[in-house]
């Protein structure tokens, strides 16, 4: 099983692949990381906003420095959500499904649902069209607990 930092890594090593398979472990850890990346910086820039308009309450806003914190953190997340959208579609690979799913994602209230099973489901075992499984080789568990 991929750890946390090895797959930060390999997800910032394959920023633009979108060919392949990721595992579910490869997906998950980045995920959290993005999340984990996110939510100071949004709190930073909210406090940030605060703060301008409080100490501006008599002068005006001071739009200028607010719009370019605020654009210095879109591109900050844009950099990191790259590798979270080529690992999502290195995903659907996984489970045997075209990258072109990532846009069930869009429709209303069922997409995003939808495409987070599709996140969650186990990889399919051995060489699918995508490549080979990133777990290796598995035996089929129905098998082995038979013998």
């Amino acid at each position: 099983m991929m750890s946390f930092i090895e797959s930060v890594t390999t997800c910032f090593q394959k920023f633009v692949t979108i060919s392949g398979r990721a595992s579910r472990a490869e997906y998950w850890w980045y995920m959290l990381f993005y999340v984990l990346c996110e939510i100071p910086i949004a709190a930073l820039l909210a406090v940030y906003i605060g703060v301008k308009a409080n100490s501006s309450a008599d002068g005006g806003f001071p739009i200028i420095p607010v719009v370019m914190v605020t654009l210095l953190i879109c591109i900050i997340l844009f950099i990191l959500g790259i590798p979270l959208l080529t690992a999502t579609i290195r995903r659907l690979h996984d489970t045997d499904r075209d990258g072109m799913w990532f846009f069930i994602q869009f429709i209303p209230y069922i997409g995003s649902i939808i495409l987070l099973v599709f996140m969650c489901l186990p990889s399919t075992p051995g060489e699918n069209r995508f490549g080979q499984n990133p777990y290796g080789e598995q035996p089929d568990s129905q098998t082995d607990s038979l013998q």
